[in-house]
This record gives C-alpha cells, sequence and structure tokens, in this order.
C-alpha cells in the first residue's frame, strides 16, 4: 500500500520520495482536483460575467440604435415638411450657405427675378441683388443694393434685416425683403415679397385723401368767405335802418 512519489530536485537528477500512502496520496488528488474546480468555476464565472456585460452592451447599443433611427425618421419628415412649406410659401425665398451662394430657391423667387432655379442656385450674393435690381435706381427711402449685399454678406448669428424697395421709374415694381441670419452665423435666408399692388394702392389711398382735404379746404374757405360776406351785408342794413 506504499506509493513511491517521484519528485525533481533543484540540483541534480530525480529523487525517490517514499512512504506515501493511498490516503495521502488520494487527499493529495483530491485538493489538487479541488483547486482546478475552483479555478475553472471562477475562470467560467468571469466569462459569464464578461459576456452579460457584452450583452447589456449589445442590447443598449440595439436601443440606441432604435432611438436613432426613430430621430432620424422623425427628422426626415420635418424635413419633408419644411422643403414643400418652402415651396408652398407664396412669396420668394433663397437659402445662402456659409459661402453665400444660393444653395436652394423656390418657385417663387424664380418667377419675381425671371429666373429658373438651376440658373440661381450656386449664384453668389452679388449675382442675387443684380437680378433683384436690373440696373434700377432705388428711391431714397429704400435699401440700396450695398446696403442689401453688405446685410447678406454679414457673419452675424441671429440677425434680422427687413426693408422695402421701391423704384424710380413708373409702374416699377416693388419689393418687401427680409434677411434672417441662423443662430450659428453660418448663413441666411432671404424672403422677397412683391408689394406692388398694395404699394400702388396705398399711393392712390393717400393722393384720395390729399384731394379730398384739399377740396374740403377750398369748399370751406369759400363758405367762410360767403358767410362773412352775408354778416357784413347784414350788418349794414342794420345800420341803415337805425340812421
Amino acid at each position: 500500500e506504499r506509493i513511491y512519489g517521484v519528485q525533481s530536485l533543484s540540483k541534480g537528477d530525480l529523487a525517490v520520495v517514499v512512504r506515501y500512502n493511498r490516503n495521502e496520496a488520494l487527499a493529495m488528488y483530491r485538493g489538487r482536483l479541488i483547486v482546478v474546480a475552483c479555478i475553472a468555476s471562477l475562470a467560467s464565472a468571469l466569462i459569464i460575467f464578461l459576456q452579460m456585460g457584452q450583452a447589456k452592451s449589445i442590447m443598449t447599443m440595439v436601443k440606441a440604435a432604435k432611438r436613432a433611427a426613430v430621430v432620424s425618421r422623425r427628422l426626415r419628415e420635418r424635413n419633408q415638411h419644411l422643403h414643400a412649406l418652402f415651396f408652398a410659401v407664396p412669396g420668394g425665398v433663397a437659402i445662402f450657405n456659409k459661402d453665400r451662394l444660393v444653395e436652394d430657391t423656390n418657385g417663387g423667387l424664380c418667377d419675381i427675378l425671371g429666373v429658373s432655379p438651376g440658373d440661381l442656385r450656386g449664384a453668389p450674393s452679388q449675382r442675387f441683388v443684380d437680378l433683384l435690381y436690373r440696373g434700377q435706381r432705388p428711391t431714397r427711402d429704400s435699401a440700396t443694393p450695398s446696403e442689401l449685399l453688405a446685410e447678406i454678406d454679414r457673419v452675424a448669428a441671429s440677425h434680422d434685416f427687413s426693408s422695402v424697395i421701391e423704384f424710380d421709374t413708373a409702374d416699377a415694381s416693388s419689393y418687401a425683403i427680409r434677411v434672417v441670419h441662423t443662430s450659428d452665423g453660418a448663413g441666411c435666408v432671404v424672403s422677397v415679397c412683391d408689394v406692388s399692388a398694395m404699394r400702388r394702392e396705398e399711393r392712390a389711398r393717400s393722393h384720395f385723401i390729399d384731394t379730398v382735404e384739399t377740396e374740403n379746404k377750398i369748399a370751406i374757405a369759400n363758405i367762410v368767405g360767403y358767410a362773412d360776406l352775408l354778416a357784413a351785408d347784414t350788418e349794414g342794413d342794420a345800420a341803415h335802418r337805425l340812421d
């Protein structure tokens, strides 16, 4: 019942170790098995923990991807709505990018300027101003081409500029223009509305009021003069009777 164990020495060859009985050998074997089992259990637990962490990370990524997909879909829908609204606006609208080139425009502005969308897209701000003024001289109270160009080229965040453009020539068009810069100052939106009919109505109304006031002043002056003459005649008759 003795078991001989062989153990290597640090200096030399093998040495034979005796006096190992079967119980001691089995105890040592069981101890080693327990150590190996513990190590294997720890390794398995570590692997399971790592896999659970990876699973949680994958679930988090899946949820984030779903949220991103929902946000992306909503942004696409909003962009489509804004794009439809952009083209549905009756007035003219031009979007300038950070280089002050026309990035997009609608049909209303093309009708006002008399150009096609392909001719206007990519045009610089100077070309846009030239098409709007067409070499005509604006009135004293209107924005000049240089002022409008400076407002479009201005690098400012959330800046807003509004003005009316009228020309000295008869029957010329009148425009209400507004320049709105983006919050980051990287571009701007220019809206142009043809207000020629409204301005003609305002001028006709003003002319009518001025004419009526003038006519009323003349009529009132005539009535006052006639009343003065009647009063003078009445006073003269009364004095003649007293005499």
